[in-house]
């Protein structure tokens, strides 16, 4: 059975889900919960900070029920299995 597989160092995350379509919702899950999770502690602004980043707010975006939705960009390159 194939499997997908998304490695993200930079927070040191790995995501592996059955299709490519589970593996964007997947990943798209879990940084929402992630950077939710890290807004939710008043901890976003440092998180990002330390990382060199800084948040971007839109004038008009997606919500989700219940709170904000995160976009994040999500870039892929094909690996060979080992």
């Amino acid at each position: 059975m194939t499997h997908w597989v998304g490695i993200c160092d930079v927070l040191a995350l790995t995501v592996e889900s059955e299709t490519w379509a589970e593996l964007m919702e997947d990943i798209a899950l879990i940084l929402d919960a992630m950077f939710q999770d890290l807004l939710a502690g008043n901890e976003l602004d440092p998180f990002l900070r330390d990382r060199g980043w800084t948040a971007q707010v839109p004038d008009v975006g997606p919500r989700r029920r219940g709170g904000r939705a995160f976009r994040h960009p999500v870039h892929s390159r094909a690996g060979a299995a080992g």
